[in-house]
């Protein structure tokens, strides 16, 4: 694929274009749009990448490593509740590599008292897009 060649040289905008030339159906080929989050996420567009993740999940919700992909996008854009959901559905979801997890393990642990002293600070429970985290 010309856009991983791309990637491979260093040029993460260009390979983005040419991704967007394509453009299969999100349900016909959701990998498509997986390596198109990746891409976004090497070039700061967290907000992006997260849509992307969040629509192949829509699609494939049994693919530990999206929810991961979707976990680091909302934690760059400052979406704690969202990224420790995120994070916590990758981990009940399985399939990843034993130093994967403990990466992910890591980022609940770090996150789960902020979010926690979010909702207590804001005094309600916080508000989560749950649609997008129900099993």
């Amino acid at each position: 694929m010309y856009a991983r060649i791309l990637l491979d040289q260093g040029d993460t905008e260009q390979s983005i274009t040419v991704l967007k030339q394509a453009k299969p159906s999100v349900s016909t080929d959701p990998e498509y749009y997986a390596l198109m989050a990746v891409f976004y996420s090497q070039t700061g567009k967290h907000g992006q990448a997260a849509q992307v993740y969040q629509q192949i999940l829509q699609v494939r919700p049994g693919v530990a490593k999206w929810w991961m992909g979707l976990g680091l996008s909302f934690e760059s854009i400052g979406e704690s509740v969202q990224a420790l959901l995120s994070y916590q559905r990758a981990q009940r979801v399985g399939g990843l590599t034993t130093d994967v997890n403990k990466f992910v393990a890591g980022r609940i642990q770090a996150l789960s008292p902020t979010v926690s002293a979010q909702a207590f600070s804001a005094g309600v429970n916080a508000e989560v897009n749950a649609d997008i985290f129900e099993e």
